[in-house]
């Protein structure tokens, strides 16, 4: 493979680190709206100000094909830049692997409403965190792994190989404790006996040991689901498992993730990060 030309290293060389970042983001979460890059990689200065750097980058971004967005918007008719669902695109993703000594990814095509819902709100859960645990606050988000980086393979009982597909992994301490935890965003989408399925895997996975053996602990597998009538329906197939079995879950609402995820009272080491096995 030939050397890449003068040209196209200054166009790497031109970007700033914040312009790495967005781009690291996009690349990491697939997709985010104008408003979750605003509110992730520009909190300096007065809304005004932000909203409109943010603004000029994404469009000094998506002109030189860095990145690229959605036909839909977000947030109506008059969200402005700030509604757009912006993806990574092929000079984006050339630069990141120039820079990581990687291969680029390919451009996939428009993607399908109940994806881009999907995404959006695993997302908008890491910006929310993000800005729950700042430097002065008692949290610290540690690590946050989004599909498909938090995926787990296993040996099956009988042979072959098992995958676990959570929506992300994500580690949090606090003075004291670390905790972790697989996410389950669900959009209410799926029907109960698909969410029971779910859950029978992440016993059979608990069951394996095979995260234990990984990183010395179950995380706790929280269901964050849109309301409190779906949060009743996946708390009765909790409900019905065996004591051990219903320790791995949590469950809470959009409006109560962060509450769930962030307690104020600190839990007893025993019931950290869920069971060993």
């Amino acid at each position: 493979m030939s050397a890449p030309s003068p040209r196209r290293r200054n166009r790497a060389a031109a970007l700033s680190d914040r312009d790495i970042a967005v781009l690291r983001t996009l690349d990491s979460f697939r997709l985010a709206t104008g408003e979750h890059v605003r509110r992730l990689h520009f909190t300096d200065g007065s809304p005004v100000t932000r909203a409109r750097r943010c603004r000029s980058v994404l469009k000094r971004l998506t002109d030189h094909g860095h990145i690229g967005r959605l036909d839909r918007q977000i947030g109506g008719l008059h969200a402005g830049s700030q509604g757009f669902v912006y993806s990574l695109r092929g000079r984006g993703s050339g630069v990141l692997a120039r820079i990581d000594g990687t291969e680029p990814r390919r451009n996939r095509g428009e993607p399908g409403e109940r994806f881009v819902a999907h995404v959006l709100a695993i997302t908008e859960l890491y910006v929310r965190l993000s800005e729950a645990t700042t430097p002065s606050d008692r949290h610290e988000l540690l690590s946050f792994d989004p599909e498909p980086t938090c995926w787990r393979r296993y040996p099956a009982p009988h042979g072959g190989t098992v995958v676990i597909r959570p929506d992300a992994f994500l580690r949090i301490a606090d003075a004291e404790y670390e905790d972790a935890f697989f996410v389950e965003q669900d959009m209410a989408t799926e029907s109960l006996v698909t969410l029971r399925a779910k859950c029978q895997g992440y016993v059979a996975y608990w069951r394996s040991g095979s995260e234990q053996a990984r990183s010395g602990v179950f995380p706790k597998v929280i269901w964050i689901v849109p309301n409190q009538r779906r949060a009743e329906g996946v708390r009765q197939i909790v409900g019905r498992m065996a004591q051990s079995e219903r320790a791995l879950f949590a469950v809470a609402t959009d409006a109560d993730a962060l509450d769930a995820l962030l307690p104020i009272e600190t839990t007893p080491p025993t019931m950290k990060g869920g069971n060993d096995s």
